[in-house]
Order: structure tokens, then sequence, then C-alpha cells
């Protein structure tokens, strides 16, 4: 089928003076200038709408013409056999639209002053809409280089360049002023394609735009660009990305993922391998995980299913292979750093140091400091109390253990047991054998034993080794508020032994006086007394008459005897023995004794 041109000429004729109608006549004709026989209807429309004006088919205005203009409508005015019509109305300017029942043609701003041109040009310059049949096409330049083609078939236009290399411009860098070019693919309030002069953007909306869908070749995005990659922006949908290969996202800057939204996760899944996060710059803080929400924000590392205890493959590891690992809080809140075990009864938590042997003061291979505060060992539940596996337990298979204060004050160093009345504290040296198997040693201070409301016992149970030695580099003293009782000598230092009478003096103070001599009483003189001085006299003399008296100085006196009378050992038994004490200048107390003492008023 040809192309069809639509030539509308236009002659005003013969005003109506009354009425000021004005009469518009069209000729339908091709580009041959032929009459155009096949159009079915004309509609007269107002310039610039969509709204008929009222047509007459007569000057005076008496006889009007049914819109839209058929051979059969009311009052025609229109010979098909010609490709004419004519018509009067008021208004000098309309538009028409022309159909010949397949395809229509509107035409605008059309008024009587249009014959002076050739009115096909004019119909070119201003057509709205043009309908083409199947398997027509349009060829483009002087050796057809572009064909833009109508094949049989539905919903398909084709432009077909003529040879390879040939080019399709929208637009050109050597004009002025550059338009838009829309492709609209969603109709009324669908999306499309837009490459935008204003702005220089190439925008698609809606739909589905796929970039190499089913090929294999290479597709880059912004390959060779200085410019910004945007995918996606606040309002996009579902971004995708997926690959049956690797994939790389490489930056010479910063690269940034974020969401926004609240409550929106990012998440790294790798369902069968490893997620591996790397950074080569010589920096602090190479790598960084910051959760920076509000005050319940936590951060997570979370081995879902993994078992592995082993040294160097734990289920979670934090491993550096030259550097230290530092877990560090600066909260001020109790618990500020926790770590917990909490899935059973025979789990357990170890601090262990593989290889590092340093034991210097502060730079132990496992060590444990507090700058101002306190280090503290809880063991709230267990109740534990056997031999290596008490509730707390300080263990060295090889060495030492010390505790050591550097605290200048009543307690720096304190053991306590506060859980009842049947609580005890155990010092056990469980195979030591030498003299000194439990040593307490204060260089330069005193040693004390307080029992506020029990005893003090002191023990030695082995058979031949259980001696009990206590050396005093000074004086001893003794205070007894109840009995003194023993079955033996309690104490002793030096013992001289005497085969006659003897004058003691203050130098001997804490010695044990033995006299062995045979042939009657013998007399040991104190000194004159002098508070804390100090003596033990004995007898082993079995032989009967063979007695001790113990004379005082002149004034003095002993136990409850009057002044300058003597306390004298009477009877046989072996070995008999006293202790006196000078209490006061004048007084000895006798501290003990073994056997019979009694006044006499000399010695016997």
């Amino acid at each position: 089928m040809k192309k069809i041109l639509f030539v509308l000429m236009l002659m005003a004729v013969l005003a109506c003076p009354a009425m000021g109608l004005i009469q518009h006549q069209v000729t339908i004709v091709d580009e041959f200038g032929r009459p155009v026989t096949t159009i079915t209807s004309i509609t007269v429309f107002n310039s610039g709408l969509g709204t008929s004006p009222t047509i007459f088919s007569d000057r005076a205005g008496d006889i009007t013409v049914t819109n839209p203009i058929t051979t059969s409508s009311d009052n025609s005015t229109f010979d098909q056999s010609v490709g004419f019509v004519r018509w009067f109305q008021q208004k000098p300017t309309y538009k028409l639209t022309i159909t010949d029942g397949t395809k229509t043609l509107t035409v605008d701003s059309l008024n009587e002053s249009d014959t002076k041109f050739a009115w096909y040009d004019n119909y070119i310059g201003t057509a709205a809409s043009l309908s083409v049949d199947d398997n027509q096409s349009i060829s483009v330049g002087t050796q057809s280089d572009w064909v833009l083609s109508w094949v049989n078939s539905t919903n398909i236009l084709n432009w077909i360049p003529a040879s390879d290399g040939t080019t399709f411009n929208i637009g050109s860098t050597t004009v002025e002023k550059q338009g838009n070019f829309n492709v609209f693919v969603g109709g009324i309030g669908g999306g499309g394609l837009t490459i935008d002069e204003g702005n220089a953007t190439f925008v698609w909306t809606g739909g589905t735009a796929s970039l190499n869908n089913s090929g294999s070749g290479i597709t880059n995005i912004g390959n060779g660009s200085t410019g910004a990659v945007n995918i996606g922006s606040s309002t996009a949908g579902v971004i995708t990305i997926d690959s049956t290969s690797t994939g790389t996202f490489t930056t010479d800057g910063a690269l940034t993922l974020t969401t926004t939204d609240a409550g929106a996760d990012l998440s790294l899944n790798s369902p069968l391998g490893r997620v591996l996060m790397e950074a080569q710059e010589d920096v602090a803080e190479a790598v960084l995980i910051v959760a920076d929400g509000v005050n319940s924000t936590t951060i997570k590392i979370h081995a879902d299913t993994g078992t592995s205890v082993t040294e160097g493959a734990e289920a979670v590891t934090i491993l550096a292979d030259e550097g230290g690992v530092g877990i560090r809080s600066t909260a001020n809140l109790v618990n500020a750093v926790n770590i917990t075990v909490d899935n059973g009864t025979t789990t357990t938590m170890r601090l262990f140091n593989d290889t590092g042997n340093a034991s210097a003061d502060r730079a132990a291979s496992i060590q444990l400091d507090s700058d101002l505060g306190a280090i503290q060992l809880n063991a709230e539940a267990s109740t534990a109390a056997t031999e290596k596996a008490s509730a707390i337990q300080l263990t060295a298979d090889a060495g030492a253990i010390e505790l050591y204060s550097g605290l200048d004050a009543t307690g720096a160093i304190k053991l306590t047991a506060d859980g009842g009345t049947d609580s005890d504290i155990d010092i056990f040296n469980d195979q030591g054998t030498s003299a000194d198997s439990i040593h307490l040693l204060t260089d330069v201070g005193g040693i004390t034993a307080t029992a506020s409301a029990g005893l003090i016992a002191l023990n030695a149970t082995g058979a031949s080794a259980g001696d009990i030695t206590i050396t005093a580099g000074d004086d001893m003293t003794l205070a007894v508020t109840g009995s003194l009782t023993t079955g033996k000598i309690l104490f002793q230092r030096y013992v001289t032994v005497y085969a006659g009478n003897a004058s003691l003096t203050a130098v001997q103070s804490g010695t044990v006086l033995v006299t062995t001599a045979a042939g009657g009483t013998q007399i040991f003189q104190l000194p004159t007394a002098a508070v804390g001085l100090t003596y033990t006299m004995v007898d082993i003399s079995a032989t009967a008459g063979d007695d001790l008296s113990i004379l005082p100085f002149s004034g003095d006196s002993v136990g409850a005897s009057p002044a300058d009378s003597y306390y004298t050992q009477t009877g046989d038994s072996i070995p008999s023995s006293v202790t006196i004490v000078a209490v006061n200048s004048a007084s000895w107390a006798v501290v003990t004794q073994i056997g019979t003492w009694i006044r006499t008023d000399s010695g016997l």
C-alpha cells in the first residue's frame, strides 16, 4: 500500500455577514496529486482541543452537518469519490482527524490562510499520527543505510542496517541543542528507557533490564570510565549478583557496603565455603568491626556447630602470629570483660602458656594484673575440699608457689576460712622430710599465733623424730592464766650440773640447774629478785636424804613462804623439779613443780 499524503487546501470564501461563519474546504490527494477515494470518516475539532464545534453545510447556518462527516451522515458535504469535503463554522482554525477505517491521521492548528502554503508541507510538519500496513518499509540514506521495516507479524518493528559498521545516531555533538530520547515500554504509568540531554544520563525505569542475558561474552559496566558507577538507589528493590564462577570487587579507594533501614541486616554467607577477611595495610586497626548503635548493641563471634577444643584448632580461635592478643573494655561497669563457659558440669576453662618460661617479678609466663583494684578468685557453689581437686587450687608441678604483697599495713597477706564452725585451715607438706618442712619466717618482725576462743596445739607425733624445739635469742615469756600442767620438764635452754652448793647469778636466768651430789641436802642460793628472772632446778638423786633446798636472797621469798625461808624438795621421787620466776623485786613465784617441795626455816 502506498504511503498516503493528505493535502489540506484551505479556502476562506464568502463569510456570512449575519453569523460570521467561515467556509473551509479540504481536498484529500496522494503524493501524485490524485484524489484519495478510500477515506471513510472526517472529524472536525476545535483547534488544540478534543471537542467538536457545530458545523454547517450552508453559509446561512441553517443546516447542520453530523460530526464526524461520512457519506451517510446527516447533511453530508463529503464526496468520497473525489476526496472532497466542505463545511462552515465560526472559528477560522480547526483540527481534523481523517481515517480510512484502519489508518488515522490527525492535523491540528489549521486555518483559512493555510491555503497559501503547499498543503502537504503543512501536513508533513503537523501530522500527529500515521498508520502503516504490514510488509511496508522506509529506506533512509542514498544507499538505504538503514531500513525501517514492518514485517507481516504481530508487534514487530525493525531497524535494519545495510552493512556492518553503519552508525545510528540520536543527537549530535556538532549541534548546539540536544534532545531527550525516550522509549516507553510499560504504557501509561509504566517505565522505559530515557537518555536525558539535560543531565547526560541513561536511565531505565520499570521492567527488567538484561545485559548479556544468555551470551558467554564479557559484560562491562563503567569499563574505562572515570565517573561513578551506581547500582540501585534508596528506592531500589532487591539487587542480586549471581555467578557460577568466582567474583571480585576491586577499588583503588575505599569500598563501603551499607544498609540504612532500621533492622536491615548485612550478611556475608558462604554455605559451602569459608568467609575470609584480610587487610594488608600496615596500620593499627587494619581490620575493624564496630557496633555503633544504642546501648543494647553487641558483637558476637559464633561457631554454631564446631566442637573442637584442640589447641590451635578450637571452634573459635583468636590468633596473632607475631603480636599480642588484647581483649579490652573501656566501660565503667561490673563484668566489663567476661569470659564464661556455660554448657554443663564437666566444662572447664584454661589459661595456657605453652612455651613461655618466664618467672620474673611482674613478667611471669601467666600474669594477672590489676593496677588499682583487687584480684579475686571465687568458687561460689563448689564444696570440693579434696587434695588437688579443691574448689580453688593453685598448682605448680615443678616450681614454687609464692604469695607476695607490697602493702605496708596490717593484713597484707591474709588466709581466712569463714564458712562455719567446722571450717579449718591446713598448711600441709605431704612429702617433705626436712626439719623445716613447713617454715614460718619473718626477717625483722615477730610471729604471733593467736586463738581467741580455742586452743593452740603444737604436736610432734613422729616417735623418735617427734621433738619440739623452741629457741629464744633473748627472753621467752610464758603467761598462763589457768593451770600449767606437764608430765615432764617443760622448758630447757642450758643445763648446768652441780655436785654441791651453788650461788646463782642473774646471767644464768633461763638455765636448768641440776644437782647430782650425794651426802645430804644441797643449797642453791638465788640472786636478788628482778622481774623476769627464771630458773628451773632439778634433783636427780634417788638416795634418801639427798635433797635440794632453794635459798632466796636476803629479804626475798619463794612462793607463799615467809622472807628468807628455804624452799626444799623432800622425798626420793626422781626427777623432782621446780621452775620459779621473779614477779617483782622481792618475790619468786613457783610456775611448775614435780615432786614434793616444802617451806623450811633452814636447809634440811
